[in-house]
């Protein structure tokens, strides 16, 4: 199955962010095409779905949480 995310962009004429339905302004910008998807999706029978979207915060290096580590010094 595919949706094609630009009929499903930010600001298309029924999109919530345009149309006055309250929504998330954290939302993703690509929360209108997940939403088409998933809509799509359930009535095929689909129980997971994997998207694909998310994925950067899931490959993204971990943050250092420690204290700063000084390379060693050159002699």
């Amino acid at each position: 199955m595919t949706i094609d995310a630009l009929d499903h962009t930010p600001f298309h004429l029924l999109s919530p962010r345009r149309s006055g339905v309250p929504f998330s302004a954290e939302d993703e910008p690509y929360s209108e095409a997940l939403t088409a998807e998933l809509m799509a999706a359930r009535p095929r029978g689909a129980r997971i779905v994997l998207t694909g979207i998310g994925g950067d915060e899931l490959m993204a290096e971990p943050r250092p949480t420690g204290p700063a580590v000084r390379a060693p010094a050159k002699s």
